[in-house]
């Protein structure tokens, strides 16, 4: 069973784990887990559900009901450590091994250098016999000579790993996660994948992680740092998939450790300085790019689409062209001076005069549009409303449409005379005719709203009700969208 089966409704959730528990021992714990699964969603997913429904069944029901606890019990029970002997252990560092680059060949996994780095001393020949067999009875599947599988589900082999490392790690963790990582980038099949998983499922949770596995939350935090500044490192860099460090730069903004996402960018920035090619040109702006997306400082995103252009000077791409031209639009997002806006929104088209794609064009859309979000002159909105529909006439997708329209009716916020205003929303609708999405049709019926309040004010109730009349040919699901947007201002939108 995945971890990456949705989330259950609670009912159904409970009912999982209520399976597994058994009904004798189910009606102790009930309250208990309806409570753990309200205040924690992950609880809810149908691995954790029967996780918690087993420890319950077996009279283990954690103390602390959360997904690491729950995935320890589990992992516990799989691979109990006070059990083992010193060679099966030495199996289980193999194993985790083999887990962090989810799949390593035995051979590489047996081979001198990797004992070596791993287990800090070489098995000689009747005892690596013993080690082949300890290992091969931790994955039954594989036969001699091919691969050893990663422990499943992800979440207890992600949990295994970290366990592992920190049992090992001692006074030198770094050093211990550098060359632990190194041969999984190295050796493994898919390391990528597990390094955003981990990140994914642990971060922010470092506390419950390290409670969890009565560690100390620093050396947990230190561990996950450092497993994903491996993805960074020159050595590993090779072995690594496209966007997975600006993947773990948007992940770490969840981490405890609020410099870490900075450490990335900072380990990836002295990457690109000793390789200079353009595949790490291009994974350092897309982490630049994924920065800006939860930076809510406007002048960080600014300087951040910089340093992406100082790379693009270097590789003038159009992928490193769209990484700036994104962050540039994210500037937008959180800058209230409309003049700002538009200046970035201009040097996004200096970036579609080299690269005239239609994801730069969007990007320049969208910045247009928010910069008619804080122009208080309806003229100057409708203005730029006309630049998105050049940009559209090259570009005629209904993602720059919808930003015309928004512009268009951004442009009635300002506007005293209903007549325009109700010009605005015909405009809108001439989009919508080629666009026919909800979310045009929407900015149409906000349009015509405006315009009819005006015609009101304006003491025409007969264009009021006809204005209101055409409102009410639009779906009942986006009069509802209008009611939701009327609320907070004091109005109401009675779905016809």
């Amino acid at each position: 069973m995945a971890l990456a089966l949705p989330v259950l409704p609670e009912l159904d959730s409970l009912e999982v784990a209520k399976a597994w528990a058994g009904r004798e021992r189910w009606d102790e714990a009930a309250h208990r887990v309806q409570q753990a699964m309200e205040r924690d969603e992950q609880l809810r997913r149908p691995l954790f559900a029967a996780m918690l429904g087993d420890a319950i069944s077996r009279g283990q029901e954690p103390g602390m009901l959360d997904a690491p606890t729950v995935a320890k019990i589990a992992l516990e029970r799989l691979l109990p450590k006070e059990t083992a002997s010193a060679l099966e252990y030495d199996a289980r560092i193999l194993f985790a091994l083999a887990t962090a680059g989810q799949g390593v060949a035995e051979g590489d996994l047996l081979e001198e250098p990797t004992q070596q780095a791993l287990l800090g001393r070489v098995y000689q020949r009747r005892d690596l016999t013993q080690l082949t067999d300890a290992l091969r009875r931790l994955d039954p599947h594989h036969g001699q000579g091919l691969l050893v599988a990663p422990l499943e589900p992800d979440y207890l082999g992600e949990l295994f790993v970290l366990r592992t490392l920190l049992d090992g790690a001692g006074q030198s963790l770094d050093k211990q996660v550098l060359a632990w990582m190194h041969l999984a980038w190295a050796k493994g099949k898919e390391t990528s994948p597990f390094v955003a998983r981990l990140a994914g499922d642990f971060l922010g949770r470092e506390l419950q992680v390290a409670e969890a596995l009565g560690e100390r939350v620093e050396a947990v935090s230190q561990a996950l740092a450092a497993i994903l500044l491996t993805a960074t490192d020159e050595e590993s860099f090779v072995y690594v998939q496209p966007t997975t460090v600006a993947v773990l730069v948007d992940l770490s903004t969840k981490s405890s450790d609020r410099s870490l996402s900075g450490q990335i960018l900072q380990s990836m920035q002295r990457l690109h300085a000793a390789l200079g090619t353009p595949e790490s040109a291009l994974e350092q702006a897309k982490a630049l790019y994924n920065a800006t997306v939860v930076e809510p400082e406007a002048a960080v995103c600014y300087q951040w689409a910089q340093e992406i252009g100082l790379l693009r000077q270097q590789h003038n791409t159009a992928e490193i062209a769209l990484a700036q031209a994104q962050a540039l639009h994210n500037a937008t997002v959180g800058e209230p001076e409309a003049a700002a806006c538009y200046q970035w929104a201009q040097e996004i088209g200096l970036l579609r005069q080299q690269h005239n794609t239609a994801e730069i064009a969007l990007a320049q859309a969208r910045a247009l549009h928010n910069a008619t979000v804080g122009e208080p002159e309806a003229a100057a909105c409708y203005q730029w409303a006309q630049e998105i529909g050049l940009l559209r006439q090259q570009h005629n997708t209904a993602e720059i449409a919808l930003a015309q329209a928004q512009a268009l009716n951004s442009a009635t916020a300002g506007e005293p005379e209903a007549a325009v205003c109700y010009q605005r929303a015909q405009e809108i609708g001439l989009l919508r005719q080629q666009h026919n999405t909800a979310e045009i049709a929407l900015e149409q019926a906000r349009a015509l709203w405006v315009a009819g309040h005006l015609a009101e004010q304006e003491g025409n109730r007969t264009e009021r009700e006809r204005l209101h009349g055409e409102i009410c040919e639009f779906d009942r699901a986006v009069q509802m969208r209008l009611d939701e947007w009327l609320a907070p201002r004091g109005f109401r939108w009675e779905v016809c």
